[in-house]
C-alpha cells in the first residue's frame, strides 16, 4: 500500500478503535451500576436488620430507586457518584445510639402500654377507677368532711383553737386534715367523672395530693403518738373533754384511711414532685408556727415551749422532715409490690 493509501485509510482505523473503546467503558460503567446497586440493597436490608423495631423505616436509596425508575440516567452515574451514595446510605441507616430524650419517650411508651395491658377488667373503662375504689373514696370522704366541718359549728366554740390566734388552723394537725378532706372530694370527683371529663391536670393534681395526704397524715400520727405524748400537756387545752371521735378521727382513722387508700387508688403519684411539694408544705408550716410564736408568744403547740430553746424545736422539725422522708420511700416501694405503681414509673 502506498504512503497515501495508509494516511487515508488512519480515519477510519482510529474512528473504529475509538468505538471499541467507547464500547468498553459503556460496558464497565454498566457493570459498575449493577454491582453498587446490589451492594447497596444488601447494605440497606443489612441496616434496617439492625434497626429497633417501630423507630422507623428506611430511607428510599438514591440510586437504588434511580437504577430501577431511570435506567439511563443510573447507567450514567460516575463510580465516585454510587460511592458517595453507598457512604451516605451507610451512615442514614448505621445504628443510631438513644439519646436521653428516646429512652425517656420509650420508658414512658412501654409504662403506658404496660398500665392499659393489666388493668383489670373490674376497672371501668371511662373512669380507670374499680367499684370498690369509688366505694371507699366516697366514705372517706364523708367521714372526714364530717369531722373537719364539725370544727365550724358553735359545739366546737369551747376548743382553743376557736379562739385564739390562726383559729384551727394554727395546728399541724388540722392543716392536714383540711388537705385530706380536700384530697377525698377530688378523688370522688375524678372516680366518677374520669380524666376525660376533669382533665389531665385535675387527675395529676389528685394523685400529687393523694401522695402528700399519706406522707403528712402518718407523720401528724407518728408525732402525736410517738412524741407529744411524752409530755404532760402536748395540745392546747388537753384537759378539756373532747368529743371521743374527734381525738380518733384526727389522730387515727385519718392515718388507717391512708393506708387503705395507698392499696386502693390507683392514682396515687409518689415521684419526685411530689416530695419536694410536701418538703414545701413542712416548712411553710414551720414559717407559720414561728410566726404565731412571734405573734403570742407561745407556740401552738406547749411541749415545744418545754424544750431548750432554738435546739428543741430545731430537733422536732428535724424528726418530722425524717419522718416524712423515711414514710415517702416506704409507700413508694408499698406501691411497686402490689402492683399499683410499676418499678422505674418516677424515672419517666
Amino acid at each position: 500500500m502506498s504512503l497515501r493509501g495508509m494516511r487515508a485509510a488512519r480515519p477510519e482505523y482510529l474512528e473504529s478503535l475509538g468505538t471499541r473503546e467507547r464500547g468498553r467503558v459503556g460496558a464497565t460503567r454498566v457493570e459498575t451500576t449493577t454491582r453498587m446497586a446490589t451492594l447497596l440493597r444488601t447494605r440497606t436490608a443489612a441496616c434496617r436488620a439492625t434497626l429497633p423495631r417501630g423507630l422507623g423505616a428506611a430511607r428510599p436509596l438514591p440510586a437504588a430507586r434511580l437504577q430501577a425508575r431511570r435506567p439511563h440516567a443510573a447507567r450514567g452515574l460516575s463510580t465516585g457518584a454510587l460511592a458517595r451514595n453507598a457512604r451516605t446510605v451507610a451512615v442514614d441507616h448505621a445504628p443510631r445510639r438513644r439519646t436521653p430524650e428516646s429512652v425517656s419517650e420509650v420508658k414512658r411508651v412501654a409504662h403506658v402500654r404496660s398500665v392499659s395491658e393489666t388493668t383489670p377488667p373490674s376497672v371501668s373503662a371511662s373512669s380507670g377507677a374499680s367499684a370498690w375504689q369509688k366505694v371507699f373514696h366516697v366514705v372517706a370522704f364523708a367521714q372526714t368532711f364530717s369531722v373537719w366541718f364539725w370544727h365550724f359549728t358553735p359545739a366546737a366554740s369551747y376548743l382553743p383553737g376557736a379562739s385564739l390566734f390562726g383559729y384551727f388552723f394554727r395546728y399541724l394537725t388540722f392543716c392536714t386534715y383540711t388537705l385530706q378532706a380536700l384530697y377525698y372530694g377530688c378523688a370522688v370527683v375524678s372516680d366518677f367523672a374520669g380524666e376525660r371529663l376533669v382533665g389531665r391536670r385535675f387527675t395529676k393534681a389528685t394523685g400529687m395530693l393523694a401522695g402528700l395526704v399519706f406522707t403528712m397524715s402518718n407523720v401528724v400520727t407518728i408525732m402525736y403518738y410517738g412524741v407529744m405524748q411524752q409530755f404532760s400537756a402536748p395540745i392546747e387545752g388537753s384537759n378539756l373533754d373532747r368529743p371521743p371521735y374527734l381525738n380518733l378521727s384526727v389522730h387515727a382513722i385519718n392515718c388507717l384511711t391512708s393506708w387503705i387508700d395507698i392499696v386502693t387508688t390507683n392514682n396515687m403519684n409518689l415521684c419526685g414532685q411530689t416530695i419536694r411539694l410536701t418538703w414545701a408544705y413542712g416548712l411553710i408550716y414551720t414559717a407559720w408556727m414561728q410566726f404565731i410564736k412571734n405573734h403570742t408568744g407561745l407556740y401552738p403547740y406547749p411541749f415545744i415551749d418545754k424544750l431548750p430553746p432554738v435546739v428543741g424545736p430545731l430537733f422536732i422539725i428535724f424528726t418530722a422532715f425524717v419522718v416524712l422522708q423515711a414514710i415517702f420511700m416506704l409507700a413508694r416501694k408499698i406501691r411497686e409490690k402490689i402492683g399499683k405503681a410499676d418499678v422505674g414509673e418516677c424515672d419517666v
